[in-house]
């Protein structure tokens, strides 16, 4: 299964980016791109969507919660999919420690999995 470490890796590496290089253009470190890529932190909502925007995929691809790369403004705009109870409650859980992040991402990935099971 996809994770959004992989998933950022996989990305840059396809542009020909190096860490430094994907740093610069977010306006981050090489250190901090590096620990997204080794999965030892998770971008902000903000952040997420700044990536997301910038390879032209869905905030779900980038997660590894779905492998359509379904481009931004394709479909429902990704930055509305939330709707602004949602956002707020994601700006919230941005501020928990990296153990209840990882604990509310299992949590949002097993009801999305529950839910692509109820419609087949």
């Amino acid at each position: 299964m996809a994770t959004f470490a992989s998933r950022l890796r996989e990305l840059r590496e396809e542009r020909g980016w190096t860490q430094p290089e994907l740093g610069k253009r977010v306006g981050l470190s090489k250190q901090a791109i590096s620990s997204y890529e080794n999965g030892g932190s998770h971008p902000g909502p903000d952040l997420l969507l700044r990536f997301a925007e910038m390879f032209g995929v869905s905030v779900d691809y980038l997660m590894g919660r779905s492998n359509s790369r379904r481009e931004i403004g394709h479909d429902e705009p990704v930055r509305d999919s939330w709707g602004p109870e949602g956002w707020r409650m994601i700006r919230r859980a941005g501020r928990a420690t990296p153990e209840k992040k990882e604990l509310i991402l299992r949590l949002i990935e097993t009801v999305l999995a529950e839910g692509e099971t109820q419609k087949k």
